[in-house]
């Protein structure tokens, strides 16, 4: 009987103890699933902090890249002011670069400057010219002997620490005189090294750099590097204290919430105390051991700059932390909890059932609670074993297959899977198991004829022991966040380069307008002074040859609101061959004697709408380049014209951002035997001031562009280096001929005077606050007959025509004016006197012009530069005769 109970008692006690294991085998079972989860969880956290990090660092080496840029137009801009006059006054030095508003639009620059080039035997005579200006303590520095001498004669803003780089000899350095001499040689925009600017004080000390574009004299051959030498008269630069320039470029990118980078730009590729440029933080600003590093380049025309990204902080986010912290302690306190309640049940052998009913219930509903959240988790998840048998899976991963898990369960990937890809999928993971290794990786599969991209995570799973016995594996189709990251980044392009264009576009009319004004006084004093009959045949000439080349400035102006889009075009219905065959004698002259002319124009077209003036402008364009492609060899340049229908894919080649709707169109086809051009060339082809060539300043293809995009076109290009080049530029078809639009000047000026003679002498009041230009016109209306009253700005000539209205027949106005502009003044002047005659004269275009006004419009409008007969007529046209 003892014995009896004493047997009843050791297996009483073995019960025990296998419970016991069965608690502790539930507790790890519990652990070892949390920490799969867990480390699912912060793998995908890892990956997504690793993104964001990639994605930072790519954008802010675009938007340094960009800036660059952006400056190299500025200098080009500045070295295209020297080509359009033969010398620049300090007055018209800082009104240009007043006029681009830097400080605004691209905060960072420390000045823009001009440094001259000076022979030995010229300097003393140089260092009087700049003293009679009124520096009696100029002189060129530092002193000595050398055999070419280079002084910084213009830097706005000239105050402040620019003031100590006045005068300065920048080629007696040898980082700038390599720049300077690389900037000579190569015709492009250069930068230096790193240097210490001359700028600086004793307080706030950074490191520097400076950009260089040369300024050759016009009419000078520049085909080699020796005549580029002889040709050149200076440099137009910009100094760049690096810190400053940064954060104007940057501008707190690195405070953003959840994502702080360490920054540093070394000069060229060696990265060292004595590169380094510039740092965003000191190693003592750094409280976080950093997760990621990353360098990336920044070349600038063959000028390296490397940038070094380090991640200090936030490289997860708060919301990933917490998920990750929330499933690791959930996951650990139901795995205690669990592991309590089985050894509570252990406790008492009268409720030993009961415990173990309720252990088992609760287990039942903690393992479906684990598995709903497993169910309900978007990713695919399964799980094998060591011969890649599956155990279990998800509803997610067998739906994918079109079956239940059930069906999944004791098979492997032969039965779902062509033999080819279920070999793969074996092969991936015996690998993962053997090296014990997670794997985490993005593919791309064509699924139905659709690219799918599908993120991949396969874990070894260990035993108890911790021997391998499977993997677990975990993924879901990112296909539409992939789509949505190539969207974004395609929209940040597009608003990258609207970004670029509409700065580009304010900075072209800015010059146009200040262009125009300065060229009306050039070519009114010319075409007076041609008024005077005795003159000599040498001097007339002389004059004359002036006035051309003037108007031939003022084609600058015009090419680049073409660019900008700020032209006014006024289109017609346009048979293209007959336009084409018309000007064919034009044409031929547009290339050289080597090159063969065919024009390829059989089929009837239908018309289309078009300016002629800018459709010709856009061939010749087009036609130059080609014959400067084939040089002075034998070569052949074909024109075609057709019609053909476009659908959306053809036009989305178009190099232009805007694409045309699908439908008809009129195609104009240019085909050389030229060289062609390469990829970047390509790229780069209707960047205006970019250019191949020694000479020009690259506005052509430019202006080309602009002209396609006023005409609502397409235009593709295809070349190749060594095969040619084919431009072809569609125009949308015309199903119906149209007469011609209106002018400005058609709708808004008032019917012409009668052509009879007015008696009595005219008075007209001139309100122009440019002296020069104010002058001028006093002396035309005086040659032509009028008397004239002048008023310096608008506030005057409102006054003055208030007390002498009577005697006024009519009010030329200027349209930029200080205090009171233009349109504000014309208001005033309408109050006073409902009928008067108002001229509005502008250096800005027509259309620029009249959306200021809200009523009433000007009796006429003159667009300057204009001549003395253009005046004569308009005045004319409202006055009738002057007696």
């Amino acid at each position: 009987m003892n014995q009896s109970r004493n047997e009843k008692i050791a297996h009483t006690q073995g019960l025990v103890h296998r419970r016991v294991w069965l608690a502790w085998g539930i507790l790890v079972a519990a652990i070892i699933l949390t920490t799969l989860v867990t480390l699912y969880m912060k793998t995908d956290v890892d990956v997504q902090a690793k993104r964001e990090f990639m994605f930072a660092c790519n954008e802010i080496r675009s938007k340094i890249g960009d800036r660059l840029q952006a400056h190299e137009m500025i200098l080009l801009a500045g070295a295209a002011v020297f080509d359009a006059s033969d010398k620049v006054t300090r007055e018209e030095w800082r009104n240009f670069t007043q006029r681009l508003n830097v400080e605004s639009n691209l905060p960072g620059i420390q000045g823009i400057g001009f440094a001259l080039r000076i022979p030995p035997d010229c300097l003393t005579q140089h260092v009087q010219e700049i003293r009679s200006e009124g520096f009696p303590n100029y002189n060129v520095r530092p002193e000595g002997d050398r055999n070419v001498y280079s002084s910084i004669i213009y830097l706005e803003p000239f105050l402040g620490r620019n003031l100590r780089a006045f005068g300065y000899d920048m080629l007696s350095e040898p980082l700038r005189r390599a720049a300077m001499e690389r900037a000579r040689d190569q015709n492009e925009a250069a930068l230096s090294g790193k240097v210490i600017l001359v700028e600086e004080t004793e307080e706030d000390i950074q490191a520097g750099a400076l950009m260089y574009v040369p300024v050759y004299r016009r009419g000078m051959p520049t085909q080699t590097v020796e005549q580029r030498s002889e040709a050149l008269i200076g440099w137009v630069y910009s100094p760049y204290r690096m810190t400053d320039l940064m954060r104007g470029t940057l501008g707190g990118w690195d405070s953003q919430e959840g994502l702080r980078i360490r920054l540093q730009v070394y000069d060229g590729t060696r990265l060292s105390p004595d590169t380094i440029l510039y740092d965003s933080q000191t190693a003592n600003d750094m409280k976080f051991t950093p997760q990621f590093t990353e360098e990336r380049q920044v070349i600038f025309n063959g000028s390296p700059w490397t940038l070094r990204f380090i991640q200090v902080g936030g490289q997860v986010s708060l919301v990933g932390s917490a998920k990750v912290w929330f499933t690791l302690a959930g996951g650990m306190i139901i795995s205690l909890l669990l592991f309590g309640l089985t050894l509570s049940l252990l406790n008492s052998r009268s409720n030993a059932k009961q415990m173990a009913d309720r252990l088992t219930t609760e287990l039942r509903e903690s393992e479906d609670h684990l598995r709903s959240l497993v169910e309900h988790l978007p990713q695919r998840i399964f799980l094998k074993d060591r011969n890649s048998v599956y155990l279990t899976c998800n509803e997610n991963y067998a739906s994918d297959l079109g079956i239940t898990p059930e069906q999944i369960v004791g098979r492997d990937d032969l039965a779902f899977h062509p033999p080819e890809l279920a070999q793969a999928y074996r092969a991936d993971d015996q690998a993962c198991m053997a090296t014990g290794m997670v794997k985490d990786v993005q593919e791309s599969y064509n699924v139905g004829g659709q690219e799918r991209w599908i993120h991949t995570i396969k874990v070894p799973y260990h035993d108890r022991q911790g021997q391998v016995i499977g993997v677990l594996g975990i993924f879901e189709d990112i296909t539409d966040r992939k789509r949505m990251e190539e969207e974004r980044q395609a929209m940040e392009r597009r608003l990258l380069n609207a970004q670029k264009f509409e700065s580009l576009a304010v900075m072209a009319g800015g010059i146009a307008h200040d262009f125009n004004n300065q060229l009306a006084v050039v070519l009114g004093n010319l075409e007076l002074a041609l008024t005077d009959q005795t003159l000599d045949t040498e001097t007339r000439l002389g004059i004359e040859s002036a006035v051309e080349a003037a108007k031939i400035s003022a084609e600058l102006s015009h090419q680049m609101r073409t660019y900008a889009g700020n032209t006014l075009y006024y289109p017609v219905a346009l048979d293209l061959n007959e336009f084409l065959n018309r000007n064919s004698s034009l044409l031929k002259l547009c290339v050289s004697n080597y090159v063969r002319l065919n024009m390829e124009s059989h089929i009837t077209l239908p018309p289309m709408k078009g300016d002629t003036d800018q459709i010709q402008r856009l061939v010749i364009n087009i036609l130059v380049n080609a014959s400067e492609a084939i040089g002075a060899v034998d070569g052949e340049v074909t024109i075609r014209t057709g019609v053909m229908d476009c659908d959306a894919a053809y036009l989305g080649r178009s190099r232009l951002e805007d694409k045309p709707e699908s439908g008809r169109f009129v195609f104009l086809e240019v085909t050389d035997t030229g060289c062609g051009m390469g990829t970047e060339t390509l790229r780069r082809l209707f960047d205006p001031f970019f250019t191949t060539k020694f000479t020009g300043r690259g506005l052509g293809m430019a202006e080309v562009i602009g002209t396609v995009k006023g005409h609502h076109g397409a235009i593709m290009v295809d070349s190749e280096a060594g095969k040619g080049t084919t431009v072809r530029v569609l125009f949308p078809a015309s199903e119906k001929t149209q007469a011609s639009s209106a002018r400005v000047m058609d709708v808004v000026a008032p019917k012409s005077s009668s052509s009879d003679s007015v008696p009595g002498r005219k008075t007209i009041l001139v309100v122009e606050d440019e002296a020069r230009v104010r002058s001028l016109v006093v002396r035309s209306l005086k040659l032509l007959g009028y008397d004239s009253i002048t008023a310096v700005d608008g506030v005057e000539g409102v006054s003055v025509f208030r007390e002498r209205s009577n005697e006024i027949d009519l009010v030329m106005l200027d349209f930029k004016m200080p205090k009171m502009d233009g349109v504000e003044a014309f208001e005033e002047l309408i109050q006073i006197r409902p009928d008067v005659k108002v001229i509005l004269s502008s250096g800005y275009t027509e259309d620029d012009v009249i959306e200021r006004f809200s009523g009433p419009l000007p009796a006429g409008i003159l667009h300057k530069p204009y001549d003395i007969d253009i005046l004569e007529a308009e005045l004319r046209r409202l006055l009738g005769t002057t007696y």
